[in-house]
């Protein structure tokens, strides 16, 4: 997972982007695709915004694996909208990555 401040798709911590470059780098080796979905919490901002912003949010993980080597056509984005399936509550800010 990556992390996000409230309101943000920028990427703050790089030491988040480790575990990413390690799935990276397994796609890569191995020829898998990978999904990245973005999310937002659900106590913040609107629904049509929270979507936005979760979109927003798997492409700023998408643009880092690009950097990292995998092929766009092996990137699949998907924006979850705002949830609430984390605590604490703003680790609902965050982008996964999964390798398929």
């Amino acid at each position: 997972s990556v992390f996000f401040n409230l309101n943000s798709a920028q990427i703050v911590s790089r030491k988040d982007l480790e575990d990413v470059k390690t799935l990276a780098n397994i796609a890569k080796a191995e020829g898998k695709k990978l999904v990245v979905t973005g999310y937002a919490d659900n106590k913040t901002g609107k629904e049509n915004g929270n979507v936005k912003l979760s979109e927003k949010r798997a492409a700023s993980v998408k643009a880092e694996l690009l950097k990292m080597g995998v092929s766009e056509s092996d990137i699949e984005t998907i924006g979850a909208g705002g949830v609430d399936d984390l605590t604490p509550y703003p680790y609902n800010r965050r982008a996964t990555v999964v390798v398929k």
